[in-house]
């Protein structure tokens, strides 16, 4: 079987237009994941005080605590595949396309790295915005994704890509 040039340019503008598309519906799903008139609500109510009691209240700062929770409570078993196993899912194809696009994202530092920044990013935005909560848990879960990504990326270097390393 015949390997994938990722280094060839019809592959490369390929892969930056997946990826541009992958950032744009990552963005929609984490900050526009309610309707635009009700995004404009939230953040024209947002103000100090509710910005206060988000951080206060409404954040989670304890490493695996809703997670536990979630796992140990009677409550939506979907609720807890789409928030655990979606923040895991959807940040998979940063961890396989970035090495694609760019050769020093190929380390897994690098992965690291880009995952929990972009993810922190999103939160930030969120808490900020008033359109969420930070929630450490998805941090921890975004970047365990980018990191599955790269291992994908590995898997399909080994089998189906051409000069990879």
């Amino acid at each position: 079987m015949k390997k994938i040039n990722i280094n060839s340019k019809s592959i490369r503008t390929l892969s930056w237009l997946i990826f541009i598309v992958y950032i744009l519906a990552l963005t929609k799903v984490i900050l526009f994941k309610y309707s635009m008139h009700m995004i404009i609500n939230i953040v024209k109510e947002n103000n100090w005080t509710r910005f206060i009691r988000r951080v206060q209240h409404n954040s989670n700062y304890l490493p695996l605590k809703n997670i536990y929770q979630l796992f140990f409570s009677k409550g939506n078993t979907m609720y807890i595949v789409r928030n655990i196993i979606g923040n895991i899912i959807a940040f998979i194809p940063l961890g396989t396309l970035l090495p694609i696009l760019k050769e020093k994202m190929r380390k897994i530092n690098s992965i690291l790295i880009a995952s929990l920044s972009i993810s922190i990013s999103f939160e930030v935005i969120q808490l900020l915005s008033g359109i969420g909560d930070f929630d450490i848990n998805d941090l921890i879960l975004n970047t365990s994704g980018g990191l599955i990504g790269l291992s994908l990326y590995n898997f399909l270097c080994r089998y189906f890509i051409d000069d990879c390393h």
